[in-house]
């Protein structure tokens, strides 16, 4: 089956956070993840047991603010990417 990491990422207000689809996909590791507001966190993987569910407290997401704000429970959880990552 096919392998994937998805780790320390903000899932919010989804119809399914993560699905981890048909039955050949196997999900290697997904954990470190915030679920919060969403109808299924996830389907056919395992949430990981370093799994959160904090409101992150964005900016103005209707507006298409997805900063955090300053008391966000989500505010250094995970770790930061700049451009040029890998290159």
């Amino acid at each position: 089956g096919v392998g994937a990491n998805i780790l320390f990422n903000i899932i919010d207000t989804c119809t399914t956070g993560i699905d981890g689809g048909a039955s050949n996909y196997k999900a290697s590791w997904f954990d470190y993840n915030n679920y919060h507001g969403n109808d299924t966190d996830v389907s056919n993987v395992d949430k990981g047991e370093h799994a959160t569910a904090y409101d992150p407290l964005f900016e103005n997401a209707a507006g298409g603010d997805f900063r955090l704000q300053s008391n966000s429970e989500c505010r250094g959880a995970g770790f930061t990417i700049s451009l040029g990552v890998g290159s």
